[in-house]
């Protein structure tokens, strides 16, 4: 319960701050908040927990906290227009983060969202989630997808200066899909190329979908499927249409 209400106060700090005040301002806590729940055995963190699923809630509102403080990408969704096709062209169109350490830990926090309907299972997500999981698990998992295809597209404008962390990053990635049968057959471990670190983002926002292929309560979640189908063809076209060229 705690979490619920300490963690939507983190994701509002950003908007009572200036931006130019807010790499200063921005409190110390969620690194300490982060390995609290991150080293914690409590099953009320899983999806499947007797306890029912606000302990779990509490953690995609967290990690959407963890992103908009480093990289906020909320006004380049355009959510609001319900229009798939809008939606997508705005993903397209939105900025790509620096590339500094602070980047990190707004992508090691997608990266582990990512992770769990992956170890669940992803069709089995797909079908059950509307039982287990709340629409704030889907805007999480919407926002971590586009900042890792964002992050690496950043990595494929100099892949030539990929230093040691971000190969530890990239390398959980391709674990990940590796565990969902989409990483590309035969590529070499440790080697990363701009065509390969853009076709992984479109893969990875290509996961989401499939996740949020299944039935649902509200319209919006259509919305998001949609989009992300459309945002993933968009890029896989501009890939297949350069390796043509």
């Amino acid at each position: 319960m705690g979490g619920i209400i300490l963690y939507p106060r983190i994701l509002q700090r950003p908007a009572h701050l200036n931006t130019r005040r807010l790499p200063h301002q921005i409190p110390h806590s969620t690194p300490t908040v982060a390995k609290s729940w991150e080293t914690s055995s409590d099953p009320s963190m899983t999806p499947v927990s007797p306890k029912g699923p606000l302990g779990f809630n509490a953690t995609a509102i967290f990690r959407i906290a963890c992103i908009r403080l480093h990289f906020n990408l909320g006004p380049h969704r355009s959510l609001g227009t319900g229009d798939p096709e809008a939606i997508a062209s705005a993903f397209c169109n939105a900025p790509r983060p620096a590339q500094t350490p602070k980047i990190y830990h707004a992508v090691l926090q997608s990266i582990h969202a990512l992770s769990i309907p992956v170890r669940i299972g992803v069709e089995y997500v797909a079908r059950t989630q509307t039982l287990t999981w709340s629409t704030i698990h889907s805007l999480c998992n919407l926002e971590c997808a586009l900042v890792l295809c964002k992050w690496l597209d950043t990595l494929a404008l100099d892949p030539t200066f990929i230093h040691r962390d971000t190969r530890r990053l990239l390398g959980i990635i391709t674990s990940v899909l590796r565990e969902a049968d989409l990483a590309p057959p035969g590529d070499r471990v440790g080697e990363f190329g701009a065509e390969q670190l853009r076709r992984m983002g479109a893969t990875l926002v290509r996961l989401l979908s499939e996740i949020l292929k299944g039935a649902h309560v509200f319209e919006m979640m259509h919305v998001f499927c949609d989009s992300l189908r459309t945002y993933a063809a968009l890029l896989e076209n501009d890939l297949d249409s350069n390796t043509a060229g």
